[in-house]
């Protein structure tokens, strides 16, 4: 049996189940034996309650769960450790996160706290705590990417189920995710967690994952049995009984003895009905779409959901008094303790950090959305908000209310109808206190809510979700068409996420560009089948100059010196381009020795090669490569970098071609990616990007894979193979001018951690033909700021300030002219 501590578990769970009883859970006595039950005269039931404890589920839906959980995430840990420390880390768990969660509710519970009290004599059991320990545990033994991902979600949905439920089941199941957590360092012998570097691809969507939970949280509160956890104020709301109808309300209060009964009665009848119901679950289903957004990169996703988790903490803060609202909330005072403050800063604090989070990562999103799609977003959510606000605050002043108390003023209607927008976990009991008392006042305040968060909703699934800013000028070719009409070995870089495009008024060519500061670096050179580059220059060099950037050709073809020396641009050479013709290369002599050698070994191995693009490789080797790219960004002692160097994100066209090394095992062991290089939209050739290879690879993968691209491109006809350039890394001699020692220092500077010449020696084992790439500039006065411009565009993470000492750094450094 290849999982046998995970099936046995399984099969245990169903056991007992029928046992006691699958449908409706264990009955009473059987309970008190086998479950923990707390409180302060009797912490635990019975010595052996924290393990029977977690083999029991309370019903159909918990089975269901405790079964699923044990398949797949028992037997997750089982790979990453065994099924003998699944075991131990089950029981150890299980055990260990009861005992300590019950220790700590009774410790509440001497200690007054009114969320301990409350909970301390629930009878609890809780078949997911043994689970999520164990998995805790494994990610120890797991790699860099799916340690941090499995950590991530374990913590986060033991913490969501605990402040939206707050049961003791739920203290128990992240008490033993934390003993699981510190069970995996002892186990692996590591003396701290560790700290890992994620890609921007990674970033996406472990913020992605947070924000989603956050999301479901409230939906958590509102199924759950007791709703005790410090932000489950949703769920008793919504599950409130049936409110009297405003005109029964009316008659029973006094205008002027607003009694505490009335003010509970005028809450419930706020909340009554379908139409408060959607206005507390659609901002919800929005942030989960901004969820989605944010994993496939949208700018736009990252300000939604800031904007979301900006109001409900800012709502929080009113509805628990921090704010000052409209009406005070007579009783507030009666709530000032222990335990509410340490509500009020979970229900504030949390919101909040995730809007910072995704605010401090924000340039990992770097996918913009169309600004029209943008713009109308803004123009609907505003539009609605104020003919819908504004009609039912006419409503209101044209009479048909019942107001309770002093006479309203103005403030008191805007109030009154701006609530009507508000979630209604937000809402307090004492609110505007004006209420509608027609047929139709009722339905429009009932009305008003859903329908704008709806118009919200709908508004924002376009800049979620349909396609980019229009790249269009001239006679609307699109930039698609002019990369594949000719360009560079860089050319394609040019749709990559995070570039702008100038285009040429007859659509013929186009330059990619970055703005950093007041510099405009262009991702290498025209594109398209200019016939005067020349003139192509000079276009985007107007352009530049009619928007305040001067413009700095980066990485163009040497062929181009011609043209800037014309221009009275100053230009250099700042790397070298590895260029191969596979049609005349045969793997002959002894130059190719080390190449064969690794392609022999490689198939004494069992190794082969496979070429396709990423969509259409089978998942469990996508997931492979995910983990691969991972590592090698985890062991940087700086961020990803970006620019003119891609990401797997950027694989993901359909065109780009992977190369892939893999054993019969199924095991991935390197992996290159190839940017089509066009001529009359025909491939003529392919530029590589991605140059991956597993820490614990066969030795010479690497080597291997290019081989096998060579091969195929050879048997393809296919004259032209670029290994790239190795950024800040040349052969050649540099010239001598401020802007090649700034260069040089800073190729230095960053060769520990990105191996940029390391890499260069490598791709000079396939015999290429080098071939100089070009920094041109109008200005040689603004070396320093395009010093700090290709720092920052190659290092996007990085700070003006933390650019402006890196580059003053590099003057330190010593120079070496040479490799």
């Amino acid at each position: 049996m290849r999982h046998p501590f995970s099936s046995t578990m399984a099969a245990v769970y169903l056991v007992v189940a029928l046992v006691t009883a699958p449908f409706a859970g264990p009955d009473g006595l059987l309970r008190q034996r086998l479950w923990v039950v707390l409180g302060s005269d009797e912490p635990v039931s019975h010595w052996w309650s924290p393990m029977t404890g977690t083999l029991i589920a309370r019903g159909l839906p918990e089975l269901t769960v405790a079964v699923v959980g044990s398949l797949v995430l028992l037997g997750a840990s089982e790979r990453l450790m065994g099924w003998r420390r699944t075991a131990v880390a089950f029981a150890v768990t299980a055990i260990v996160g009861t005992t300590a969660g019950a220790g700590l509710i009774v410790l509440g519970e001497l200690d007054h706290i009114s969320w301990a009290r409350s909970i301390a004599r629930i009878a609890t059991v809780d078949p997911q705590s043994g689970i999520f320990g164990a998995i805790a545990t494994a990610s120890a033994f797991a790699g860099a990417l799916w340690r941090r991902r499995i950590r991530l979600v374990v913590v986060l949905v033991s913490l969501v189920f605990l402040l939206y439920s707050g049961e003791p089941a739920d203290v128990y199941r992240l008490t033993a995710t934390l003993a699981g957590l510190a069970l995996g360092l002892v186990l692996t012998r590591r003396r701290r967690p560790g700290w890992a570097r994620s890609s921007r691809h990674e970033v996406r969507r472990l913020l992605a994952a947070a924000t989603a939970l956050t999301a479901v949280g409230p939906m958590i509160a509102l199924f759950s049995r007791s709703r005790v956890g410090p932000l489950g104020p949703i769920g008793m709301l919504l599950a409130a009984p049936d409110a009297q109808s405003p005109r029964q309300i009316a008659a029973r209060c006094d205008l002027f003895q607003l009694t505490h009964a009335c003010v509970g009665q005028l809450t419930l009848a706020r909340i009554a009905g379908p139409g408060p119901i959607v206005v507390s679950v659609v901002p919800l289903m929005l942030l989960l779409l901004a969820a989605w957004g944010l994993v496939r990169g949208r700018r736009f996703a990252v300000w939604l959901a800031v904007g979301i988790e900006v109001l409900l903490g800012g709502l929080a803060a009113v509805y628990f008094g921090l704010l000052p609202a409209v009406a005070p909330n007579p009783a507030i005072e009666a709530y000032r303790d222990v335990q509410f403050q340490f509500d009020a800063v979970i229900s504030i604090g949390l919101p909040l950090v995730m809007a910072a989070a995704l605010l401090v990562a924000r340039r990992s999103f770097a996918v913009p959305s169309d600004g029209r799609a943008v713009a109308g977003f803004a123009v609907a959510a505003a539009g609605a908000l104020l003919a819908l606000g504004g009609g039912y605050l006419v409503v209101l002043l044209l009479g048909g209310t019942h107001v309770f108390g002093a006479h309203p003023g103005v403030g008191r209607l805007v109030a009154s109808a701006s609530e009507r927008f508000v979630p209604v976990s937000f809402l307090g009991g004492d609110g505007a206190l004006v209420v509608p008392l027609s047929p139709g006042g009722r339905l429009l305040g009932h009305l008003i809510g859903p329908l704008f968060w709806l118009v919200v909703a709908g508004a924002a699934l376009r800049p979620l979700f349909g396609a980019g800013p229009r790249q269009l000028v001239g006679d609307a070719a699109p930039i698609r068409r002019i990369v594949e009409s000719g360009g560079d070995a860089l050319s394609f870089m040019s749709q990559w996420p995070g570039n702008a495009r100038w285009i040429a008024e007859d659509g013929a060519a186009a330059v990619a560009y970055r703005v950093v500061g007041r510099i405009a670096l262009t991702v290498g050179g025209p594109i398209g089948r200019a016939d005067d580059p020349r003139a192509v220059i000079e276009g985007f060099a107007r352009h530049c100059d009619d928007n305040g950037w001067m413009p700095v050709f980066y990485s163009v073809d040497a062929g181009l010196s011609t043209a800037f020396a014309a221009l009275g641009w100053q230009h250099r050479a700042v790397a070298d381009e590895a260029v191969l013709n596979p049609t005349e290369i045969d793997f002959g002599g002894r130059r190719w020795q080390k190449v064969r050698s690794a392609v022999n070994r490689a198939d004494r191995e069992g190794i082969r090669s496979l070429w396709s693009s990423l969509g259409e490789l089978p998942w469990h080797l996508a997931r492979q490569l995910e983990e691969i790219s991972e590592e090698w960004v985890s062991n940087k002692e700086l961020p990803e970098m970006g620019f003119t160097l891609g990401g797997l994100d950027e694989a993901r066209d359909p065109v780009v071609r992977l190369m892939v090394a893999v054993d019969s095992d199924e095991r991935v062991h390197a992996f290159t990616s190839w940017l089509p290089v066009y001529r009359d939209g025909v491939v003529v050739g392919y530029t590589n990007d991605l140059m991956r290879r597993r820490r614990d690879g066969a030795h010479g993968a690497m080597e291997f894979v290019i081989a096998e691209v060579i091969a195929r491109l050879r048997n393809e006809g296919i004259g032209m193979l670029s290994l790239s350039a190795a950024p800040l890394a040349r052969v050649s001699a540099a010239e001598s001018d401020g802007l090649d020692d700034l260069l040089d220092r800073l190729s230095r500077r960053l060769e520990p951690a990105y191996g940029f010449r390391s890499l260069l020696d490598f791709k000079l084992k396939f015999q290429p033909e080098l071939r100089p790439l070009l920094i041109a500039y109008p200005d040689a006065a603004a070396l320093p700021e395009i010093g700090i411009a290709l720092v920052r565009a190659y290092l996007p993470s990085l700070s003006l300030a933390q650019a402006s000492r890196l580059v003053r750094g590099l003057w330190q450094e010593p120079v070496s002219r040479t490799l």
